[in-house]
Parts: C-alpha cells; structure tokens; sequence
C-alpha cells in the first residue's frame, strides 16, 4: 500500500489562500475601471486625501501594526512550508521501508517479551534529618491511692469519750486502738472485742516504788533516712518514768512505714525507752512522731 505524497507547493498555496481569501472579503466586489489621464489622477489625488483626513487615530495605529502582521505571517508560512518537507520525507521513508518488507515475506508477529532485568545496587544512604522539636508536656498521672491513716493517739482512755476507728489510747499500762467506731459505748480498752492491743503491759517488777499515774511524752523530729533500709528512733521517759508502751508514725504517708516497735531497758533493766523501726521510701530528712506512754513511780 502506497501513501499519496503530498507536495509542498500545494502547503504553500493553502498557506497563501488562507491569507488573500480575508484581504478579497474585505475587498468587496469589483469596482468600474477609474478614467485616465491628468483629470483621473486630479480627481484620484482628491479621493485620498479626503480618505487620509478622515481616518481615525485607532485606525491609523492599525495601519502601522500591519507590515509586521504581514511578516509574521510570511515567516509562518515558511515554517509550515519547512514542516511539511520534512513530514513528506518521513512519509518517503516509511513507505519504502513497509515496500522492502512486504517484499521479504511480510511483517511477522511480534517477539516474546524479554526476562527484566537484574536490580541495581542500593544506592547510598541519606543523611540524618534534623532533631525534631521537644514535644509538649503530657498530662499529669492519676493521683496515687490514699495511704493507710495510721494511729490516731488520744492518751487516757474515758469512758464518756467518743472513739472512732484508729483511734488509740492506753489503759491501765497498755495501750489499744479501736478497731471500728466504738462512739460513746463505754467498752473498755482489753475486755471488749472492739479494741486491738498495740502493747502490752508486763509484768511488774521487783523494783522499789509506787506508781503514782501515767503520762504521755511525744517527740516530734526529723530524721535522716535511707531509701529501702530500716531506722531505729527511740524516746525515753523523763524523769525516771517507766515505759509501757508506745506508738509512733510517719508524718507524711508517702515517705515510708512503721513496721514494729519496742520497749527499751536501762543497763538496769528497767523499761525506760520505746523504740520504733521504720521502713523508708526515699533518702531524705523524714519527719517522725514518735509517743510513748510513761508510769511516774514516787
């Protein structure tokens, strides 16, 4: 099969019809032949320069502007002349290359496509980006559980006294805590169910002398503590008092535990002196109460 070529002088007379055909528009139909002569280029003289005296600024500026219309149009008509030569050179080829397999036996099908090839080698890494800007401050954690309350130390035990739970008082040389809210019920300290022993009284020694009452002493003090290690604190009785017992607490809940206590003898043998071990949370100054109920002997 041959393709019509098409030659570039019929390009070029498009090229040209498409330019005349606008001028002949405006053109309009044809006119009567002007006389000749001296009279006809009088009378041709006076029609132009009656037309050139009415002509318009706008006008007259569009009367410029088309010379260089006029040459951009040439230079395209040029290039589209140019195009089109090489179009119908490209045209010559593909026809004689379609003729020359024709003549070989045809065109056959296409061939199975190729195995891909191997992957390249990984490329170099980047370098590090920039650190990234702090992030916010998150919202504060859930407030940790309440702490035991501990004892609460209300000294002699009354019988007309209201008690509630944790309340402790001491009774005839031991002291108790309440164990619910006892009230104004008169149960008493070691014969009623509703109070725990804290510590006991012992038994009498063969010491000389009379008790004449008891008192309640209280230190009140900071101590230097070590996380996750027991500390020993002592008070003693003045005055020569005997000790029968005592309590002690932490200040702040957080700071640690009470986890036992004692009563202190003299070299004597003499109970003068409770002692409380506590268990620290942190290594810090530890505020600590420490009780202990004291007989006065005469």
């Amino acid at each position: 099969m041959t393709c019509p070529r098409r030659s570039p002088a019929i390009a070029l007379a498009a090229a040209a019809l498409i330019v005349a055909v606008p001028q002949l528009q405006a053109a309009g139909p044809a006119k009567p032949a002007a006389p000749s002569g001296p009279a006809a280029a009088a009378v041709e003289h006076a029609v132009v320069k009656k037309k050139v005296a009415k002509l318009t600024p706008a006008l007259t500026k569009q009367l410029k502007v088309l010379p260089k219309q006029a040459k951009r149009l040439e230079a395209t008509v040029k290039s589209l002349a140019t195009q089109m030569s090489a179009l119908t050179g490209r045209v010559s080829s593909l026809e004689s290359r379609f003729e020359k397999a024709v003549a070989a036996g045809g065109v056959g099908p296409q061939g199975p496509a190729g195995a891909d090839g191997s992957a390249g080698p990984v490329g170099p890494s980047g370098p590090q980006g920039p650190v990234g800007p702090r992030g916010g401050q998150g919202d504060p954690g859930p407030p940790g559980p309440t702490g035991s309350r501990g004892l609460n130390w209300r000294n002699l035990w009354t019988p007309s006294a209201n008690y509630a739970k944790d309340d402790a008082v001491y009774y005839n040389g031991s002291s108790y805590v309440a164990l619910s809210n006892i009230g104004t019920s008169g149960a008493v300290p070691g014969v009623s169910g509703e109070w725990g022993i804290v510590a006991q009284k012992g038994a009498s020694g063969a010491g000389a002398g009379t008790i004449t009452g008891f008192q309640t002493e209280l230190l009140d003090t900071n101590v230097n503590t070590t996380a996750d290690q027991n500390l020993q604190v002592g008070l003693t009785c003045s005055n020569g008092g005997i000790a029968t017992g005592g309590t002690a607490a932490l200040v702040n809940g957080a700071d640690g535990e009470v986890v036992g206590g004692q009563i202190g003898s003299d070299v004597s043998g003499t109970p003068r002196s409770w002692n409380v071990i506590i268990h620290p949370n942190f290594t810090k100054t530890t505020p600590v109460k420490l009780w202990v109920v004291c007989a006065q002997v005469a």
